[in-house]
């Protein structure tokens, strides 16, 4: 690896960082929008499942603010 490339590789993780509240609010509305149930399953949305997954986030994401978190980085594969 390249200087340039790892200070680019470095540039890109700093700047994953977001706001915890950001993140909160936006966690919130997908959940909403979930439960609308307008949406057809696919490879990535199975229903109850996925509403789940994304409470146990925003649930997570609430227990770090309580501990003072002000960013958060997700990484999803």
């Amino acid at each position: 690896m390249s200087e340039v490339d790892f200070q680019r590789t470095i540039k890109e993780v700093r700047e994953m960082w977001t706001d915890i509240q950001s993140i909160i609010d936006t966690t919130k509305t997908l959940v909403g929008e979930f439960r609308k149930g307008y949406l057809k399953e696919t490879d990535w949305y199975v229903g109850h499942d996925t509403i789940g997954d994304f409470e146990g986030l925003l649930n997570t994401l609430h227990l770090a603010k309580d501990r003072a978190t002000k960013e958060v980085r997700i990484r999803i594969d």
